[in-house]
């Protein structure tokens, strides 16, 4: 039966339709069909590049190393990273300890670093809950980062690079115990030539943190120092902290009755009528130490001090005398570390 011309028509433009709309159904069907389900894996947050020194003959991710295989989380600066804890320890060690320093007093270093990191690791603060540690030396440790050291060591990068990863390497897995428990291993860079108890500084007793002579500090550029304010400059630092302080007069009737530690730092002192702490005095005008003695002129306050830092655990520049000495890493962590003993660190975790 022969169909209506406009019959006709239809059917060859609904032909032409389906050509050109079956394929492009398909096709979306493909595009919008089932999709793989989504890993749920807890993928960790990767190493920065420039976090460490450049690869030598023990990279950072030699699994033959202990070091390599335990992680800890790093805040540096607003980011947080996870690190393989020998990585991050080559940064720590390069941004607390001079390079150039003895071999053994760099080991030192390493064990010390990486037993404090340790020890954060079983010690939440919540200072930093998203981190276990930070790469600020006022909360945790220094931690220099490749374009740093680049930029410091310039000419001298490889060969500093290569006695950084050596003394981490050479310890690697070793941490100070007491009692076979990991110990809060602080440092400084230099003592005043006793160093101090932590008690006398943070006031809680600490065993291993006791008062032990020093010696070589005075190759530190830092041992000495003085710190000069106007007498005006000084009152009004001392009255935004202490508003209710009496500071009529000259300074020298505003300071009296200093109480020092075994080592020679103020752990206490009146001014103005208020008692107060070293470490506020220090924190307050910027001084290098608590161990500082108080100068006064009609119209100025002078503080000398001796040493640079909190002055409690190694002394990097005692531990240097003692490298120079011809004494070993070990013998230098139990100076400083009172009844400490050096052990790995396979000792203090369980699998």
């Amino acid at each position: 039966m022969k169909l209506p011309m406009r019959w006709t028509i239809l059917a060859c433009c609904a032909a032409v339709i389906a050509l050109i709309a079956v394929p492009v159904i398909v096709g979306l069907m493909k595009r919008s069909g089932p999709k793989e389900p989504a890993h749920e894996i807890e993928t960790p947050v990767p190493e920065p590049a420039d976090t460490s020194p450049p690869p030598s003959a023990d990279p950072a991710d030699d699994d033959s190393l202990a070091d390599a295989n335990r992680w800890v989380t790093v805040l540096l600066g607003d980011e947080v990273h996870q690190m393989r804890l020998n990585a991050y320890l080559y940064g720590v060690v390069a941004g607390e300890m001079p390079a150039s320093f003895p071999e053994e007093a760099l080991k030192a270093q390493a064990v010390a670093a990486r037993t404090y990191t340790v020890y954060k690791q079983s010690h939440p603060t919540g200072t930093h809950p998203q981190a276990e540690v930070c790469g600020d030396s006022t909360c945790c440790k220094a931690f220099a980062t490749r374009d740093t050291l680049l930029e410091r060591w310039g000419a001298d990068y490889a060969v500093h690079a290569d006695a950084i990863r050596a003394s981490v390497n050479a310890t690697d897995g070793q941490i100070i115990t007491y009692e076979d428990e990991a110990i809060l291993a602080v440092f400084h860079s230099t003592s005043s030539g006793m160093t101090e108890r932590a008690a006398d500084v943070w006031g809680g007793d600490l065993p291993y943190l006791q008062s032990v002579s020093s010696t070589g500090e005075d190759a530190s550029p830092r041992y000495q120092a003085s710190a000069e304010f106007s007498a005006e400059e000084g009152k009004q630092i001392l009255l935004a902290a202490h508003p209710q302080m009496k500071l009529s007069g000259e300074p020298a009737q505003w300071f009296g009755d200093i109480q020092r530690s075994e080592a020679g730092g103020v752990t206490s002192l009146s001014i103005g009528g208020v008692r107060v702490s070293g470490g506020e005095v220090r924190k307050l005008f910027g001084l290098n130490s608590t161990y500082f003695t108080v100068n006064t002129t009609p119209s100025a306050v002078t503080f000398d001090t001796r040493g640079y830092g909190h002055g409690v655990g190694m002394s990097q520049y005692g531990a240097r005398a003692m490298a120079l000495e011809g004494k070993d890493y070990e013998t230098i962590l139990r100076w400083y570390y009172t009844g400490t003993v050096v052990r790995e660190l396979e000792m203090q975790i369980e699998d």
